[in-house]
């Protein structure tokens, strides 16, 4: 259970500190850029990069290929639960919802890529 709050405290910190970069980056210095203060891009943007981040996380964390799915899955949960107290409803939005579906699918399949590759595998030794 540890490292699972270790997981989810990493994930929220990396959120908020990329939610908070960007921000601030749209806000002063690229007024004129991409994002021009929009608050719904920039939290996108923060969630699509923190969930790159998990994989990550993931993998130093769990180090087990059976159970990456699983945390990954527990973690896109913790964040709807999160997201739905924090906001007092349900997201409408269905950018979200697409988002967070796919997200999760892709940080499912690639920690468990990278914990088979790059754990479970080198375990194998050749003689």
């Amino acid at each position: 259970m540890g490292s699972l709050a270790w997981a989810c405290c990493h994930f929220g910190t990396m959120n908020a500190v990329f939610s908070r970069c960007i921000l601030l980056c749209s806000c002063t210095t690229l007024n004129s850029g991409v994002f021009q203060g929009n608050v719904a891009l920039t939290s996108w943007l923060s969630m699509v990069i923190s969930q790159i981040g998990l994989t990550v996380a993931i993998f130093i964390v769990v180090r087990s290929t059976k159970h990456a799915w699983d945390y990954s899955t527990s973690l896109s949960i913790l964040h709807f639960c999160i997201t739905c107290a924090v906001t007092g409803t349900a997201p409408t939005n269905w950018a979200w919802w697409v988002t967070l579906i796919v997200a999760t699918l892709i940080v499912s399949v690639s920690s468990e890529l990278m914990c088979y590759f790059l754990h479970d595998l080198r375990d194998i030794q050749k003689t």
